[in-house]
């Protein structure tokens, strides 16, 4: 399973697809924080192993 991370280097902001929606929706959340802050944004994605049964 996959969660995507975007976050700030300079403040600490942060939004994952483990609190939002989507890919999208957390882009979208890094891009309008970019804009109103000016803040540069990082992205990463988390990989985790699915459990086996």
């Amino acid at each position: 399973m996959e969660y995507y991370r975007n976050y700030c280097i300079e403040c600490g902001w942060e939004a994952t697809t483990e609190e939002h929606r989507s890919r999208q929706e957390v882009s979208e959340l890094a891009v309008e924080h970019h804009y109103e802050c000016g803040h540069d944004i990082e992205s990463l994605t988390i990989e985790y192993p699915v459990a086996n049964a």
